[in-house]
C-alpha cells in the first residue's frame, strides 16, 4: 500500500470537525484503496 494514501486519511481527520465523519470517510478511503489495490 502507498504510504501517500494513508497521509491523505490523517488529513481527513484533522480537517473533520465531527470524529463520526472522518471515521466513515477513512473506512470509505480504505475500503477504496483495498479495491483498486487488490490487496
Amino acid at each position: 500500500m502507498d504510504n501517500n494514501l494513508l497521509v491523505d486519511d490523517f488529513e481527513i481527520i484533522e480537517t473533520s470537525g465531527s470524529a463520526t465523519e472522518a471515521h466513515v470517510a477513512h473506512v470509505a478511503h480504505v475500503a477504496h484503496v483495498a479495491h483498486v489495490a487488490h490487496i
